[in-house]
């Protein structure tokens, strides 16, 4: 019995940092990227069209940033995980506004 795939929404600024990732997760069976957007709201739009398993986000977006959007996804899809990423150092930025220089 083979199982489904889990859906993943991929959101980076970077569309290297997508294709990266992309190509990592398609090795194997197990996840199927339905999406991949640049800023937070966009993630919060596709969010609500797929309900994905997982969004694999980073905070540092223009506009509406990934800390920013986490809830109002969390809010339309409660069942999705959200794993952040970062290319930034000092694990106090994440509780402040201080982030979005990253």
């Amino acid at each position: 019995m083979r199982l489904m795939p889990h859906d993943v929404v991929l959101v980076d600024h970077h569309k290297l940092m997508r294709d990266g990732i992309r190509a990592i997760l398609e090795r194997g069976p197990e996840f199927r990227v339905v999406g991949e957007v640049e800023s937070g709201a966009d993630a919060l739009q596709l969010c609500k069209r797929t309900h994905p398993a997982l969004v694999i986000m980073d905070i540092g977006l223009p506009g509406m940033n990934g800390i920013k959007a986490i809830p109002d996804i969390l809010r339309y899809s409660p069942q999705t995980r959200v794993l952040i990423i970062s290319v930034c150092d000092a694990p106090t930025l994440f509780f402040s506004d201080a982030f979005s220089r990253c």
